[in-house]
């Protein structure tokens, strides 16, 4: 059941619990579980001349069991995404996600990956005015499978 549907897109919070109760049942009360530091980041006033810029987000598995990461998706293809758990560092992640269909980072209960997203100013995408674009981050967690994170910009001249 966790692999076809999420319980985020119910609406009644009786019948959501009721799944989320079922889903831990199902895996023997071993599961692993996402959590973003924030999930949205706001650059607040940039130029297109700046280039490239980047935040960091501490991107967490408060469960207990593995948190399988198996593919980082971006909206657009003025965003790149890279996760880095201990020295292992991945690919920059584009639109397209992870090109390897086998891709997989492992994130041990209680500790954490450095997820950096990266955000092209000067590509021809980026218009002036308030833009905002995604990051999508599947897992293996049961009860949140793909995590979005969001940044915003305003682009001025």
């Amino acid at each position: 059941m966790a692999k076809k549907f999420s319980p985020k897109v119910i609406l009644d919070q009786q019948i959501k619990a009721d799944v989320e109760k079922r889903l831990v049942k199902e895996t023997g009360g071993r599961l692993a579980q996402i959590v973003l530091e924030t999930s949205s980041f706001n650059f607040g006033k940039v130029t297109k001349k700046q280039g490239s810029i980047s935040k960091t987000f501490k991107l967490y598995n408060r469960g207990n069991a593995d948190l399988f990461i198996n593919n980082i998706r971006a909206s657009c293809s003025c965003v790149t995404a890279s996760l880095k758990v201990g020295k292992n560092k991945s690919p920059a992640f584009g639109t397209r996600g992870a090109a390897d269909l086998n891709w997989q980072e492992t994130i041990k209960p209680g500790k954490f990956g450095e997820l950096e997203v990266v955000l092209d100013l000067a590509h021809p995408s980026m218009e002036i005015g308030h833009e905002v674009r995604d990051v999508f981050i599947a897992s293996n967690d049961p009860l949140n499978s793909q995590l979005t994170l969001r940044v915003e910009a305003d682009i001025i001249e």
